[in-house]
């Protein structure tokens, strides 16, 4: 049980960091100056970007396949 307490515990910490840190990033990269950059950079800068940040995020949380093994 403590195992699972020590989990919740993390992830909670986790988010909440990531909640608090998140959209300060998001806005330094949207607030970026651009000028002279192409507009393909612009796009992978703007929206590729971000969204790659958000599916790593969600991808850390996704259990690993931990499996627990009769003995």
């Amino acid at each position: 049980m403590d195992d699972n307490v020590s989990v919740v515990v993390m992830l909670t910490v986790t988010l909440l960091i990531i909640a608090y840190i998140m959209p300060m990033g998001m806005s330094f990269i949207s607030e970026t100056n651009m000028t002279g950059w192409p507009t393909a950079v612009k796009t992978v800068f703007t929206v590729v970007l971000p969204m790659l940040v958000m599916i790593g995020a969600a991808l850390y949380f996704v259990p690993h396949g931990k499996t627990k093994r009769k003995q």
